[in-house]
């Protein structure tokens, strides 16, 4: 089966950010987004399968997932929650930073208590979305700050959640990439969103993270398609391209050199 890619072109429909109270009576097959985000659920039962981990559906159940989490959803009876959809452009890079340290997605559970505090909130961010006219400077920036309020709580509720300190430059490099990993980045566009220059940007981020810029990317990529080969039908040519590689044969040899067996032997011993 095909992972389906909502991208935000076509689910941000304003450019900005999305939100609505929603009842859902239907089955998501398995998708990811070019988008961060949130549900919250108010009622209703089944489960949520993100990146291979099934999660109950219920009340107070909150999910994070980022662009790089696979994601599909069972309901068993009527559900209800709130959907947030935004880029990271929207929110505080600090913030996202702190949620996920570790996991490519964050789950948590809320009291009623926080369940009404985002609820509050989450209605005045519906209320106050802006039309196909675009919205102001200023409209931007409210929106901005009730989807800071929003993604604060969820940074303290998360046991996945980080002690929040000023990301460095680096850090908020790591997350573009994650947000474009699919598009054919190249070192100067990356190093040019933090303002470094290409040599400057490659040393510093060798330092954090322990390798080059072009071997972070990479491993990025494969993290992703090893997990489309687990979970999808999809022909490695497709995979390969959905991943940001534009020649499938390096991308399978290059696969085979990272994890020992070519992509179309991974997938058959995983289906074994």
């Amino acid at each position: 089966m095909p992972i389906a890619l909502f991208s935000n072109r076509d689910y941000l429909k304003n450019g900005i950010i999305q939100a609505a109270c929603r009842n859902l009576e239907r089955d998501w097959p398995p998708h990811r987004h070019e988008y961060y985000e949130l549900e919250l659920f108010l009622s209703g039962d089944g489960y949520d399968c993100i990146d291979g981990n099934q999660h109950r559906i219920r009340r107070g159940e909150l999910y994070l997932m980022s662009p790089i989490s696979f994601h599909s959803v069972h309901y068993d009876e009527p559900t209800k929650l709130i959907n947030i959809t935004f880029p990271i452009e929207m929110c505080d890079a600090n913030v996202l930073a702190g949620l996920f340290s570790d996991k490519s997605y964050v789950n948590c559970h809320l009291s009623d208590n926080d369940i009404s505090f985002i609820q509050v909130i989450a209605n005045e961010l519906i209320d106050c979305l802006p039309g196909a006219q675009g919205a102001s400077d200023a409209d931007i920036g409210y929106l901005r700050g009730l989807l800071d309020c929003i993604l604060r709580k969820v940074r303290r509720l998360s046991a996945n959640a980080s002690e929040m300190q000023e990301i460095s430059p680096i850090q908020y490099a790591m997350l573009y990439i994650q947000n474009h990993f699919m598009e054919p980045l190249k070192l100067p566009e990356v190093s040019h969103v933090i303002n470094y220059s290409p040599n400057y940007f490659n040393t510093r981020f060798k330092e954090y993270t322990g390798v080059s810029f072009k071997q972070y990317l990479s491993d990025l990529r494969f993290t992703v398609a090893k997990q489309m080969l687990e979970r999808t039908d999809m022909s490695v040519a497709q995979i390969s391209s959905e991943c940001g590689f534009r020649d499938t044969s390096n991308f399978s040899t290059g696969f085979k050199q990272k994890y020992g067996l070519s992509p179309k032997f991974y997938r058959e011993k995983k289906q074994e």
